[in-house]
């Protein structure tokens, strides 16, 4: 089972780099393991040229129990395994979430109400204030955020989703980039506008019947 899990998260490590979501040793990705354990990429290894043996085993408290060097933003992926529904988490650095946070500092959360595809399959997006990563400075910011969002954009770093599996990560990961391509293209254009009050409360009432799956 744990190398099956590895196995995906290699697989999902080169769909992330192929897309430009990552490069070199940028980023990281976790998994829980049939042993309640997190299974997660090491630190200072190009995602491109991962193999599992590279990955590494960690318990809940992050005491290493197999490899070597863990990633350097462990503490993050921990708490976030802190709620209970959640089974994997990816951070990547998809450029253009990046950009949005640098070009809208004032940002709390990006808009959603431009688009129905937002609101129904991912929900509110926050902006997590920058702390330095690789720090529990960092873990501790995100700690408000992921226990209430499974999705997240961090200010000038990058973007973190929580799911209850690799493919709910990952989708909810290329469903920020592109909603962020949508938007900075829609601001290029001429700027943004919006769906109506009723009709955006009534994909809210969709997004409600869905609950907080990624999708």
């Amino acid at each position: 089972m744990t190398l099956k899990i590895a196995k995906k998260i290699i697989d999902i490590s080169k769909k992330l780099y192929g897309l430009g979501f990552l490069t070199a040793c940028d980023g990281n990705i976790s998994s829980l393991n049939e042993n309640d354990n997190i299974l997660i990429t090491p630190s200072g290894v190009a995602k491109s040229d991962l193999e599992p043996i590279d990955l590494c085993i960690v318990d809940r408290d992050g005491k290493l129990l197999s490899g070597q060097n863990p990633s350097s933003e462990l503490y993050m992926h921990l708490e976030a395994y802190k709620r209970k529904d959640i089974s994997a988490v990816i951070h990547a650095h998809p450029p253009l979430s990046i950009a949005w946070t640098i070009a809208n500092t004032a940002d709390y959360f990006v808009p959603t109400n431009c688009m129905s595809e937002v609101i129904v399959a991912i929900g509110n997006i926050p902006i997590v204030p920058y702390k330095t990563p690789g720090t529990k400075e960092m873990a501790d910011g995100i700690a408000a955020f992921v226990h209430n969002y499974k999705a997240m954009i961090l200010s000038r770093h990058g973007t973190l989703v929580c799911g209850s599996s690799l493919d709910e990560s990952f989708y909810g990961t290329e469903r920020i980039e592109n909603t962020i391509k949508i938007l900075a293209n829609a601001k290029s254009m001429g700027g943004l506008s919006y769906l109506q009050p009723e009709e955006i409360l009534k994909l809210w009432e969709i997004r409600k019947k869905i609950g907080e799956k990624l999708i």
